[in-house]
């Protein structure tokens, strides 16, 4: 068998870095990563996010969802259905104005939740902060982790939530399985909403 390569080009990409992160892009008139992000970057550092660490990964999970990809973003763009949906997440970080702010620039938001008391005593360190890069993307943390968080449209009715957690080195493998464990209560609590 013999392949022509010029009828089966490479098809290129542009590719980007944030920190640690990578970005690739098909779009080859797609604006660089620099003006995408915006000024998140110094908003994700100023909130505690170091990209520059070395990050080991923790655990990768995946939801099949059945609902439109723009349902799930929807319903992770704010925070007014936590106080009753997220129980647990509500008890440990404030969801109302004392303690809990949404910040939009061009194609970025930041969700920031400040740790009520009962957080540290509960064995979570830090706020809670999350930062989405539209269309499908989602940075966040809470003390020392990174997850990384991609959803994957599948059809009109389907879409795939694929949630990557890293810790840095060293990171005891029971913190990484009570943390996972944590986030996968809240991220099956959305579930059930969409």
């Amino acid at each position: 068998l013999e392949v022509e390569l010029a009828s089966y080009p490479l098809i290129p990409l542009s590719v980007d870095t944030w920190g640690s992160l990578i970005f690739v892009n098909q779009d080859p008139d797609a604006a660089p990563l620099a003006d995408v992000l915006g000024d998140l970057p110094e908003r994700a550092r100023s909130a505690g996010l170091d990209l520059s660490s070395d990050y080991t990964l923790g655990d990768v999970r995946e939801y099949h969802l059945r609902c439109n990809w723009k349902v799930l973003v929807e319903n992770s763009l704010e925070c007014y259905h936590c106080p009753t949906a997220h129980p647990t997440y509500s008890r440990l970080y404030h969801t109302g104005p004392e303690g809990y702010d949404l910040v939009s620039s061009g194609f970025c938001s930041s969700q920031y939740g400040k740790a009520r008391d009962s957080a540290e005593t509960e064995g979570q360190s830090g706020d809670f902060y999350v930062h989405y890069i539209w269309p499908l993307t989602f940075i966040g943390g809470l003390g020392a982790s990174l997850s990384a968080t991609v959803i994957i449209p599948v059809d009109a009715d389907h879409c795939v939530l694929r949630w990557e957690n890293y810790f840095p080195p060293g990171t005891e493998q029971s913190e990484i399985i009570e943390y996972s464990g944590w986030f996968d209560a809240l991220f099956k609590e959305d579930i059930d909403l969409v």
